[in-house]
Formats: C-alpha cells, sequence, structure tokens
C-alpha cells in the first residue's frame, strides 16, 4: 500500500535547457518529442513565434521559449539551429515549444519540489509549477506549458493557423 502511495506522489519530467539553464515540464503535458525542423517565418508574428513547421500535414506553430519567457541568453550558449521542439496540446492548439536540448526524463517525488519563493515577485508566476531540486546543486524551474500563453495569445495562433490554412 505504501507503494502504490508512493506512485501518486511522483510524476516524470522532461528536463531540457534554454540559455545553458535546466527547466522541466510534466511529460503529461507534451505529446511528442521532435529533432529540429525546418521552420517557415510567419511575417509580422509576435517575436516570441519562431514559425510554423508541417507536422504530419497539420500545420504547427513554433514558440520559441527563450523569447517567450524572457530569458536571456548567454552569449554563444547555442547555435542558431536550436535542436529541439516539444510538442504540446493547449486547449484545441497544438504548439511545438523550441528547446536548446532534452537532457533526460526525470522522475521527481513530491517532496523534491518545492513554490516558487515570493521573493521572485518580477515573475510571471503562472506558468511556473515550482522549483525541482536534483541530484546536483543545480535547481530546475517546473514549467506548466497551459500557462505559458495567455488565451488572447493562443487565439491569435488558432487565427494565424486558420489564415495560413485557408
Amino acid at each position: 500500500m505504501n507503494d502504490s502511495n508512493n506512485k501518486k506522489q511522483q510524476a516524470k519530467y522532461i528536463i531540457f535547457t534554454l540559455a545553458g539553464k535546466q527547466f522541466g515540464v510534466n511529460i503529461q503535458q507534451t505529446r511528442e518529442i521532435l529533432s529540429s525542423k525546418e521552420l517557415t517565418l510567419v511575417p509580422e508574428s509576435p517575436d516570441y513565434i519562431a514559425g510554423l513547421i508541417d507536422l504530419r500535414g497539420m500545420v504547427v506553430p513554433v514558440i520559441d521559449l527563450e523569447l517567450r519567457l524572457n530569458i536571456t541568453k548567454k552569449a554563444n550558449s547555442y547555435s542558431e539551429n536550436k535542436g529541439v521542439i516539444i510538442i504540446v496540446e493547449l486547449g484545441d492548439l497544438t504548439a511545438g515549444m523550441m528547446v536548446e536540448e532534452v537532457k533526460e526524463i526525470k522522475e521527481l517525488h513530491q517532496e523534491e519540489i518545492a513554490e516558487l519563493p515570493k521573493l521572485a515577485q518580477k515573475i510571471d508566476r503562472k506558468y511556473i509549477a515550482g522549483v525541482g531540486r536534483t541530484e546536483g546543486a543545480e535547481l530546475l524551474m517546473l514549467l506548466d506549458l497551459k500557462q505559458v500563453l495567455s488565451s488572447d495569445e493562443m487565439d491569435q495562433l488558432q487565427e494565424l493557423d486558420k489564415n495560413i490554412v485557408s
């Protein structure tokens, strides 16, 4: 009984990097992970839209998470080709989240996840699910990808998708 109780208090997270720092997202929020794909640029789109990809006949917008989360890049932290796209379902919208690289899939227990300290008031906290502790000294920010975009931004992306398909 204790073992099944333990399983309820742990979840698998995809650990990835942005600007050289580790982040995580609950694997249940993701659909698949893709290697770098050719992006089609969209004129006059928001800065954080990296472009569009063709995912088995479906047009999918790709969001540059570094730009969307306003994370400052280190000089030469990665090449122009960022490497990995995590596909997520955001309600009726399928979108890609561009990251530097996926490091691993890791189980985190509930006691390894802490709330974001109130001191971090500058950060828009709605998309931060918590702070994870790893074996090393580095903490990792756990993101709720469903909260990365506002409902207005999701509507804009759906409009973009409709305009491309029409």
